[in-house]
């Protein structure tokens, strides 16, 4: 028995130090493994995706992109030629109405007028009369003067024959004194005569001067009549009306303003450099004759209308900078854009040779392009800038025949290794079919991973599960994979 006893309690005491030694080696692998897991792999270089183009030459219009305001330089304020109540009004006469030329607007009454009309017209017909009147006095005084002429050469010679008879005895003293007498008198008669042609031409210029005042009035009234009907003098809207049927007027009152709508013009501000090159080299202070594309958004519909530079403004207003220039619109264009409008304006410069229209999200701050070199790393280019535009830049400079990348990111830098995305090219692939055996290697060793949560586990399981899989996760866990069997046969 005692021998029994022994037996056991030896088989108990080796079963207890080979199951102490089993656990000892299984802590001892475990560790191993999970130094192995923890051990970093060897970094691999990583390379980003960009966008790269072909730098290519050629001929690029510049334009200024710039924000103006619609004018008129032609508007013409409706105005009453007479005071009176309003019997007639157009019904294109209001706020923002087309009116025709020539087309009624409103009419005064004609009465007050009309009387004016008949009064100038009695006054001119007196004025006519008299005139008539003095030249039939001149007339008559024409012939009186004559008359008084033959008198006094008659009594002249009168004179001289008793003269000559007094001196041979045959006249009395007194005969010879009535005869001097009677000649006197008919010399005074025709001075008289005389006095009264030339009152009788006096009369005559004084009426002809009367009548032509009297049909100055005349006309004067006529003309007031026929303002009484306002017509338009041309075509185009009517802003600011205030006439109603019967509202009574004052003479000159304002009653609306008609715009001309082939006067229109924009007026926009340009940069002092920008100014520099819209002037005209050959005529001092000039613009040049550049075309302007003038935009209108109306939301859903953008109006553009075309037009060109007419001129500068003569005064600089240093506070608000740069330089105000005006813009003529294209004849036509009035039916579509208004006074007041904002627009957008795009000016036209003459064309650049042999220059390269770059994105502007592809350079630097100071103004350097990166190229791709060979190894597809990148490297710096500074580029000659010769003008900014919206969403562009217009260089110089530049290697032509090279790629360079479109998009600049924070993180690129000179020797930076990228992979090139051309333009046009497909962008590689992101998912791929995985093999039984390799989805089966990866799904075995996600769910053998201990340190991961259950959840993330489950998820990746179930991409795992997915016809396609992303190829970086494929590549991260296959690395992770290869570094545990690494670390085992060490």
């Amino acid at each position: 028995m005692k021998f029994l006893g022994r037996a056991l309690s030896g088989l108990l005491l080796f079963s207890v130090t080979i199951g102490l030694v089993g656990l000892g080696v299984w802590r001892l692998y475990t560790a191993v493994d999970e130094t192995a897991s923890r051990r970093p792999s060897q970094a691999r270089e990583r390379d980003y995706n960009v966008d790269v183009a072909t730098l290519e030459a050629g001929v690029v219009t510049p334009v200024i992109s710039a924000y103006g305001q619609v004018r008129a330089w032609r508007m013409l304020e409706v105005r009453a030629a007479g005071k009176g109540p309003i019997i007639e009004i157009s019904r294109n006469f209001r706020d923002g109405a087309m009116v025709t030329e020539g087309e009624l607007l409103f009419r005064v009454d004609p009465a007050d007028f009309e009387r004016r009309v008949k009064d100038a017209e009695v006054a001119l017909a007196l004025a006519e009369t008299e005139w008539a009147e003095s030249k039939d006095t001149l007339s008559l005084s024409l012939a009186e003067v004559g008359t008084a002429r033959r008198q006094l050469v008659l009594k002249k010679s009168d004179l001289q024959r008793k003269t000559g008879l007094m001196g041979k005895g045959f006249v009395a003293e007194t005969a010879l004194e009535a005869a001097k007498h009677e000649a006197e008198n008919a010399q005074q008669t025709l001075n008289t005569k005389l006095k009264s042609r030339i009152t009788a031409r006096t009369r005559i210029r004084s009426g002809q001067l009367a009548v032509e005042r009297a049909k100055i009035v005349l006309e004067d009234t006529r003309k007031s009549l026929r303002d009484t009907a306002y017509q338009a003098p041309f075509a185009g809207p009517l802003n600011d009306v205030v006439a109603t049927l019967g509202k009574r007027v004052s003479e000159n009152e304002k009653l609306g303003i008609l715009i001309d709508p082939a006067s229109l013009e924009v007026s926009f501000r340009v940069s002092d450099e920008e100014f520099g090159r819209l002037l005209d080299e050959g005529t001092a202070g000039t613009l040049k004759p550049l075309t302007v594309k003038i935009r209108l958004d109306l939301g859903a519909r953008i109006i553009s209308i075309d037009g060109f530079l007419d001129r500068a403004a003569s005064i600089t207003d240093l506070a608000k900078g740069g330089r105000t220039v005006f813009a003529r619109i294209a004849p036509g264009a009035g039916l579509q854009i208004r006074p007041g409008d904002f627009v957008t304006i795009e000016v036209f410069e003459e064309p650049l040779n042999n220059v390269v229209r770059l994105p502007v999200d592809s350079l630097t701050d100071d103004g350097k392009i990166f190229l791709l070199a060979d190894g597809d790393r990148l490297e710096l280019h500074q580029a000659r800038i010769l003008r900014r535009q919206v969403d562009s830049v217009i260089a110089t400079g530049v290697p032509v025949g090279r790629e360079y990348v479109r998009t600049r990111q924070p993180f690129l830098a000179a020797g930076v290794k990228v992979r090139p995305l051309r333009t046009g090219a497909p962008p590689p692939p992101t998912h791929l079919a995985l093999s039984k055996e390799r989805r089966a290697a990866l799904v075995a060793f996600v769910k053998q991973n201990r340190r991961m949560p259950d959840q993330v586990k489950q998820r990746i399981l179930e991409r795992l599960a997915q016809p396609k899989v992303p190829i970086d996760m494929v590549e991260r866990f296959e690395k992770r994979m290869k570094g545990r069997r690494t670390g085992g046969m060490r």
